[in-house]
C-alpha cells in the first residue's frame, strides 16, 4: 500500500510541475524536454485504466506520445520497477 501511495504521490508531483500557477497548460513547444513516465505494479485491469487515463491526461496537456511513458512489468516485480525507475531517471 506504501507503494501505490508512492507511485500516486510521484505522479501528481510529475503533473503539478507540468502545470503553470495559474492552471493553464504551458505549450508543447515549452516542454519538449519533459517527459513523464508511470510505472505499474503487475499487469491487471487496474492498471490497464491506469495506462487510459495517464495517456488522456497526456492529449490534455499537449504532450507527444514519446513524453508520456507507461511501464507495467510482466508480473510483479518490485526490483523491475525500481530498475525501470532508475533508467528512466538516466
Amino acid at each position: 500500500m506504501k507503494r501505490y501511495a508512492a507511485v500516486l504521490l510521484a505522479a501528481a508531483l510529475a503533473l503539478s510541475l507540468v502545470l503553470p500557477a495559474a492552471g493553464a497548460p504551458r505549450t508543447v513547444s515549452a516542454q519538449e524536454d519533459l517527459k513523464i513516465v508511470v510505472i505499474g505494479k503487475s499487469v491487471a485491469p487496474y492498471w490497464s485504466n491506469v495506462e487510459t487515463g495517464t495517456k488522456a491526461a497526456a492529449r490534455d496537456l499537449g504532450l507527444s506520445e514519446d513524453q508520456v511513458i507507461f511501464f507495467v512489468p510482466p508480473r510483479e516485480d518490485v526490483a523491475a520497477q525500481i530498475q525501470a525507475m532508475e533508467t528512466y531517471i538516466a
